[in-house]
């Protein structure tokens, strides 16, 4: 089948919803799908398996709110000169027959912001974030743009939470919105070949081989949740000894001095940027990922589809399949990242190596359902029914 394809930008050093838009893209091109890949952005990295035509905007794109206008429009165009028999669209910037984006609609990821400051501070903040707060109402702008196109035949949401967003704040007929579960890439790397790359790294970085280490990406954490969570640590490893954090992502000075700062410095390993991030994975024992909202931690997915127990919160939509059921749980989700008390249980509970085993296994049927393959057939099938039901 020809597909067009819209991702915002072509980067596989990413870990959010443009890496997950590239792998749903190669899938597609390995099964033999004809691409159209319309893009605002590609970095000299990003590769397609297949026939692929790669049409990328020709201006530079850094996401200043008047590119978002344009590079919506020039996209639109493309997507109807393609010729194409469905068109995706994994960016609300652009309509097409699906859109199919990993980021909740904008009024459900507004509602978990932070609370503004007031008075001298504010007015502070006022001036320097004027451009954010222009993106912010830019972006609206066209997603309510996109989810009024007449072209927009179904929207697919990761979560019910997200497909009940959609329905409640856009004029969308039930129907068209659509709960697909999320998938992800397993690494390329064989299981034995991972137990090597996880041993080489924790020697490089000092870690024991008895030390129960915790990956913890830092991309981009709230400081007041990056606080609670080094204080935590610092809380568990003072009563449970041997325990590690392995920080990658964006780990920023404030960050890093946050770490000093409560005292979690010393069981903090501090991986460097150029190493590749899913290698960690390999590393760890369990992913600590706390966060105030996401849509869908991509994260998390690829910890359990590995079989690595996870530290969530509940605010994050994948913190679903971390909970479980009863005894099938495969890790620990608790109510606020801000609880301290409640994160060091939970790390205290996971650094017991029989606990961990009992995650571990919980985690395996998530194999299979958390899978790339598993999530591009659901795809393939919707393809196949808007195929099969011509617009009306």
């Amino acid at each position: 089948m020809h597909l067009a394809l819209v991702i915002e930008r072509l980067d596989p050093a990413s870990d959010g919803g443009n890496r997950a838009a590239l792998d749903v893209a190669g899938e597609l091109a390995t099964r033999g799908h004809h691409l159209t890949l319309i893009t605002a952005r590609r970095s000299p990295e990003a590769a397609l398996p297949g026939p692929v035509d790669i049409r990328v905007w020709p201006h530079l794109y850094v996401g200043y709110p008047s590119q978002l206008a344009s590079f919506s429009d020039w996209a639109a165009n493309q997507v109807a000169a393609a010729g194409a028999q469905a068109s995706l669209s994994f960016t609300p910037l652009v309509p097409a027959d699906i859109l199919h984006t990993w980021n909740a609609p904008l009024p459900l990821a507004q509602a978990h912001e932070p609370p503004q400051r007031v008075g001298l501070i504010q007015r502070v903040l006022d001036s320097v974030f004027e451009e954010s707060r222009l993106h912010q109402k830019t972006l609206r702008r066209l997603e309510e743009r996109t989810l009024a196109s007449p072209a927009l035949r179904r929207v697919l949401a990761l979560d019910e939470a997200a497909a009940q967003a959609y329905r409640t704040h856009y004029p969308l007929p039930p129907e068209r919105v659509q709960v697909v579960p999320p998938g992800v890439r397993a690494p390329a790397e064989p299981p034995a070949e991972r137990i090597r790359i996880g041993q080489r790294i924790r020697h490089g970085l000092g870690v024991p081989p008895s030390a129960c280490a915790f990956f913890f990406p830092a991309w981009p954490l709230r400081h007041e949740v990056a606080r609670a969570t080094f204080r935590a640590f610092r809380q568990a490893a003072l009563a449970t000894k041997d325990l590690v954090l392995l920080a990658g992502g964006e780990m920023t000075f404030a960050l890093h001095h946050l770490a000093v700062e409560t005292g979690a410095r010393e069981y903090l390993r501090l991986v460097p940027t150029a190493a590749r991030l899913e290698h960690l994975y390999f590393t760890a024992d369990t992913t600590l990922l706390p966060v105030t909202y996401h849509p869908c931690s991509r994260a998390v997915l690829m910890s359990l589809r590995l079989g690595i127990p996870v530290i969530a919160a509940r605010g994050d939509g994948a913190s679903a399949y971390v909970q479980g059921a009863g005894p099938g749980r495969c890790g620990r989700v608790v109510d606020s990242p801000l609880d301290e008390n409640a994160l060091a249980a939970a790390i205290t509970e996971l650094a017991d190596p029989v606990e961990r085993a009992r995650c571990q296994a919980a985690a395996q049927p998530l194999a299979r359902e958390l899978a790339l393959a598993t999530h591009v057939n659901r795809l393939e099938a919707i393809l196949a029914e808007l195929q099969a039901t011509p617009p009306r």
